[in-house]
């Protein structure tokens, strides 16, 4: 007999299925399939992992790096703050720096890595775009892939004058030009995110529609409480929802996590429009509050990558 696992929802046919003695052998391994399998995973596993690698400790050091820019910024206008922690505020500053440049180090030469993943794009063989909208969402991917390799160097030019290596005259170049950089880039992947939106809306009502006439199909082999003599619930059809069922759930969580990146992305243009714009009014408080945002959810991102990694079973 089959047992639905509890992230299924209890449909009633199932449970008339459960009943009667239904064999439903397709379905009955599709649900033992479906049934997750995930080892017990702890929280200062995934803080190992996070601080094994570059990014992770990138988004560490980024959380720490605007909490601190967040606290000077209300300090300015906290007039109870005390003597003792004004004298920290300056050791806090420097702190706030000295974490900026060490993540510029972190990613320092990502331009290397950027130019494989474009050559990769660039040898795919070319498909017919199902739609005009799929087909801007391709050339607008392709131009930001293009865009990271100039910004990654701008990046490593000004993290080098930050160091000491060059002239200061050609970090302030650097950093200019890399804000227009990441500007361009950032409004590209907003633009991508937004297409992406409206396909994944587009699939969940395709799948939502074909989930209701499945659903009916097995409704009408059913009445009441009791199953209709002349029929029998089709383990195709059984199967054939269920897999619908996953899909939609797959579409929905992979719609949460892009609208998670359309948020963060969000907060990076707001960020670095002060810089390219030159906009003072708000900068600082503006910039502190949305650079600790866009790290929060980065991490949160990364968190669960690291976490769906531990907890799946060697053998997978």
């Amino acid at each position: 007999m089959v047992r639905t696992p509890s992230y299924l929802p209890a449909n009633p046919w199932i449970e008339q299925a459960q009943r009667h003695g239904i064999p439903l052998s397709n379905s009955g391994k599709l649900l033992q399939a479906a049934m997750p399998k995930r080892m017990r995973v702890s929280t200062s596993q995934i803080i190992d992992r996070l601080l094994a690698t570059d990014s992770g400790r990138d988004k560490i050091f980024k959380i720490i790096q605007y909490s601190i820019k967040l606290y000077l910024w209300r300090s300015k206008s906290n007039p109870y703050i005390s003597s003792q922690a004004k004298e920290w505020l300056p050791y806090l500053k420097n702190c706030a720096s000295g974490l900026s440049t060490t993540r510029k180090c972190l990613i320092l030469f990502a331009w290397r890595r950027a130019i494989p993943d474009l050559y990769t794009m660039l040898r795919e063989p070319k498909q017919p775009s199902p739609n005009l909208l799929e087909g801007v969402r391709r050339r607008l991917t392709l131009f930001s892939a293009v865009i990271q390799i100039p910004n990654s160097i701008s990046d490593d030019l000004y993290c080098a004058s930050r160091l000491g290596l060059v002239g200061t005259k050609m970090g302030a170049v650097a950093e200019k030009y890399g804000a227009m950089l990441w500007w361009t880039d950032t409004f590209l992947q907003l633009n991508v995110s937004a297409i992406s939106e409206s396909h994944n809306r587009a699939q969940l009502k395709k799948l939502q529609s074909r989930q209701e006439y499945l659903q009916q199909c097995l409704d009408d082999l059913t009445h009441g409480d009791t199953l209709k003599p002349e029929y029998a619930i089709s383990d195709d059809t059984l199967g054939a929802f269920l897999r619908t069922d996953a899909d939609i759930r797959k579409v929905q969580t992979g719609q949460s996590w892009a609208r998670l990146s359309a948020f963060k992305l969000m907060c990076d243009f707001v960020f670095v429009s002060y810089d390219v714009f030159g906009f003072k009014k708000g900068k600082e408080g503006t910039q502190a509050i949305v650079g600790l945002t866009a790290g929060l959810l980065s991490s949160l991102k990364l968190w669960d990558k690291h976490y769906n990694s531990l907890a799946k079973p060697p053998s997978m």
